[in-house]
């Protein structure tokens, strides 16, 4: 994975996310987009990907999440 550039991994990241997360709908799994995301990231976790988020977006998103916890 690392051979690819980050703009392909990130792309190839969300496309399998969303064919996961489809799949698990049609299976009918509970939560199927949140485990379809979260199955998809550690499997690129895994193959050594080098997909980072930018500093800017992970404090916003966390910042998100804390105000909906």
């Amino acid at each position: 994975m690392k051979s690819l550039k980050p703009v392909w991994q990130w792309g190839a990241l969300i496309a399998a996310s969303v064919a996961l997360s489809f799949a698990l709908t049609a299976a009918t799994f509970p939560a199927a987009f949140l485990l379809g995301a979260m199955l998809t990231g550690i499997a690129f976790g895994l193959k050594q990907a080098a997909v980072r988020a930018p500093r800017v977006g992970f404090l916003a998103s966390q910042s998100i999440i804390g105000c909906l916890v």
